[in-house]
């Protein structure tokens, strides 16, 4: 039976999915996996399940048609067929380095791990040579979770969320929680990319894909908006390795498989930190470039609405915001809930009233994204009133 009709790329939200045909079978994986890695799509009645890799046991619904414009997966993250012509950025079907230990470094490593068991405290390790190696090495024996920041004197992570995510279509990535991955080399990005310049998102991230034989391939992406490829964009940082017993898998979506991204919703204090510099990331020359435009534009409407904010105060699940109504507000206010609407489907965004001079905008969301929010509103002066 041919499956031609369901061949092809598609977009789950930013991302693109990639449908092949091997062997008479449908299989997916997503841009840059060899074939051979690609998961088996098993007919499952009207729909198929994924055999093989992170998302084995999703299942994948197909819409009608020819060629098929898309389908669920998992029944409820949606999948929409690309444009033929479009242009998908770079930075994607990413694999770190081959790593072949040696007995000298397998030796040094099981020093190092034993120091991170028998004196947590949260100091510096000291990690000779190329650091990416001991990080992959330390990845692979499940100890720890990692955590990358700029900042070289965390000595408890709170579970506030700081930044937001966009497009969280999965909803796991706006929560009040201490966020980490057990991929030291994902959370190396973290640690050494310079986001203070940047305009527009970062996209990254990790899939295990896994072949017939049963071999696993990790597959990263590292993308920033496509102005800033090429330039100066990093900065030294610390890797911190966090208890992995304080944290839990967050799914790729409700109910479904775990990711390699996980969360603590207490607080957490380090075993050990790591110094770490631009070039220990293995990926540093194979970032690739997005266009964030929508993204950059949404911001500059964000700050003219922002700056109007006279008043905050905390409402059930959200905040109710007090603006001084002028002309410079109500030019950009209906493409600024469009475009962050849009961009934050998981924020409701009303305009609950409005006369010539004030006007009062509930914002409902996710606590983690309340929480960067009420951050934003402190860098401005404003605090926000609680019950």
């Amino acid at each position: 039976m041919s499956h031609a009709r369901l061949t092809g790329t598609y977009l789950l939200g930013p991302e693109a999915v990639v449908v092949i045909e091997r062997d008479g079978e449908p299989a997916l994986s997503t841009l840059g996996v060899p074939e051979e890695y690609a998961a088996r799509l098993v007919p499952d009645g009207s729909a198929f399940r994924i055999d093989g890799g992170v998302l084995a046991g999703t299942s994948v619904s197909f819409a009608d048609g020819d060629p098929c414009p898309g389908g669920l997966i998992g029944g409820m993250l949606p999948l929409a067929r690309a444009p033929e012509e479009m242009e998908f950025p770079g930075g994607r079907g990413l694999q770190a380095p081959v790593l072949d230990v040696t007995p000298a470094e397998e030796e040094r490593f099981r020093t190092l791990l034993e120091e991170i068991r028998i004196d947590p405290e949260g100091g510096l390790l000291d990690v000779e040579g190329p650091r990416w190696r001991f990080v992959e090495w330390l990845t692979r024996q499940d100890a720890v979770i990692f955590h990358g920041s700029p900042k070289a004197d965390i000595e408890v992570f709170a579970p506030v969320r700081k930044s937001v995510e966009i497009q969280d279509i999965a909803g796991t990535g706006n929560l009040a929680a201490v966020y980490g991955t057990p991929s030291g080399l994902w959370a190396l990005w973290f640690a050494v990319l310079d986001r203070s310049g940047l305009e527009g998102s970062i996209q990254n991230g990790v899939l295990r894909w896994t072949n017939r034989e049963g071999r696993d391939l990790d597959v990263y992406f590292f993308s920033v908006h496509h102005e800033y490829v090429g330039r100066e964009i990093w900065r030294p940082g610390t890797l911190y390795l966090l208890p992995r017993e304080q944290f839990r898998p967050l799914p790729f979506f409700p109910g479904g498989p775990d990711s390699f991204e996980w969360a603590s919703a207490d607080e957490v204090r380090p075993l050990k930190r790591i110094a770490v510099e631009p070039e220990d990331f293995p990926f540093r020359d194979q970032v690739g470039g997005h266009d964030d435009s929508a993204v950059i534009d949404a911001d500059r409407l964000s700050d003219v609405v922002l700056s109007h904010v006279r008043g905050a105060r905390r409402i059930e699940g959200g905040l109710e915001l007090a603006i001084a109504w002028d002309d410079d507000v109500a030019g950009v206010f209906d493409d600024y809930v469009a475009l962050t609407a849009n961009l934050t489907p998981d924020v409701e965004r009303r305009l609950v009233s409005r006369s010539a001079a004030d006007a009062t905008l509930e914002v409902r969301a996710p606590e983690g994204f309340l929480q960067s929010f009420e951050l934003s509103l402190a860098r401005r002066g404003i605090d926000v009133e609680t019950a």
